[in-house]
């Protein structure tokens, strides 16, 4: 595998992610069925990304090899609702995360989370979080072998 270099995301990588988030909503939607597939839809992810990360900070994240933008990662501080603990008032969590589909499985996505934990612990935060879509059983695998433990567990029921 080429050299890899785990970076803050810079104006000059938009497109490429937004390339990424494509993906990404293609990927799960093959597991879940909701998700939007247009290429305009993940340019609004990624705004909407922005937009969370304005609340209490945050770091957008790529992977590049060769010269190639080939993962992203969108990891956000957030405030605890007021029944937590005081001490895990705050929390980082790793709201979005994607390796594009030619790169899977080479250990891009564990970088990018280990820069994600490197993040959060030079902030102070006490925890990190990350969700996973129900179904996407090779990004559980990962995020269990790291050491990501369940929390919490919400369940969904269509209405339509």
């Amino acid at each position: 595998m080429m050299e890899t270099t785990i970076r803050d995301m810079e104006d000059a990588d938009r497109e490429a992610v937004i390339d990424l988030i494509w993906q990404l909503n293609l990927y799960e939607d093959r597991i879940c069925g909701d998700r939007a597939h247009s290429r305009k839809a993940a340019a609004g992810g990624l705004a909407a990304n922005r937009r969370r990360m304005s609340g209490h900070g945050g770091v957008e994240l790529v992977a590049e090899v060769g010269g190639t933008v080939a993962g992203y990662l969108l990891c956000v501080i957030e405030q605890a609702d007021a029944y937590v603990h005081e001490r895990y008032g705050q929390h980082a969590y790793i709201a979005e995360l994607v390796v594009a589909e030619g790169f899977r499985g080479q250990g891009l996505g564990q970088k990018l989370i280990d820069a994600a934990e490197q993040y959060a612990r030079a902030r102070g935060m006490p925890s990190i979080f990350i969700g996973v879509l129900a179904g996407n059983h090779p990004a559980d695998r990962l995020y269990a072998h790291l050491g990501y433990q369940t929390y919490s567990i919400e369940r969904m029921k269509r209405l339509d």
